[in-house]
Parts: C-alpha cells; structure tokens; sequence
C-alpha cells in the first residue's frame, strides 16, 4: 500500500516536471528566435517525451503491480529511472544553453 501512494504521489511530480518543461520550452523558443540562435529548445521536445515514457511507465506499474512478479518490478523501475534521468539531462542541457547568461548575471 505504501509503494501505491508512492506511485502516485510520482505521478503528481511528473506532470510538474512536464508543465515545467513546456513553459521553459515555450520561453526559449520566444528568445531563441529573438536572438536567433539554434534551435536547441527542441531538445526540450525530446526530453519532455523521454519523461512522458516514465510516467506512461508509473502507469502500468500502478495499475498492473499485483501482476508482475518481484524481479520484472525491479527491472522495470531501473528502466523507468534510466529513461527518466536522459529526459531531464536532455531538458537541463537545453535550459543551459538558452538561459547561462543568467547564471553569469547572477553571480556577479
């Protein structure tokens, strides 16, 4: 039961994290085109897939869990979480490249 509402508060985080990542999608597109640099922020495409794949994935664990047996269950949370960390390295990289000159700005 504890590993149910588990999944299920992941669940929650994960549709942050994508809401996130299409606001920062949206507004380094806005400035990649102002300063028309390249299009990285299609990275932020890429990755916000690789983080639907994962909650797609806490999906059929939570609803599927009685039927998978010990073993499939660790195997499956390995790939969940491998998968989830290249979309958020994908989305991280892309918020590097637009929004740097912040951190600079900041720092100083």
């Amino acid at each position: 039961m504890d590993y149910f509402v588990d999944l299920l508060f992941e669940q929650i985080s994960l549709i942050g994290l994508l809401a996130i990542v299409y606001v920062l999608y949206q507004l380094s597109r806005r400035l990649g085109e102002a300063l028309q640099m390249k299009s990285y922020y299609h990275l932020f495409t890429i990755g916000g897939i690789f983080i639907f794949i994962t909650f797609v994935a806490d999906l059929i664990i939570l609803f599927y869990l009685i039927n998978l047996s010990d073993n499939g269950l660790l195997q499956l949370i390995v790939v969940k979480s491998i998968i989830l960390s290249i979309g958020v390295t994908l989305c991280l990289l892309s918020a590097l490249k637009y929004w740097s000159w912040l951190i600079k700005e900041i720092s100083l």
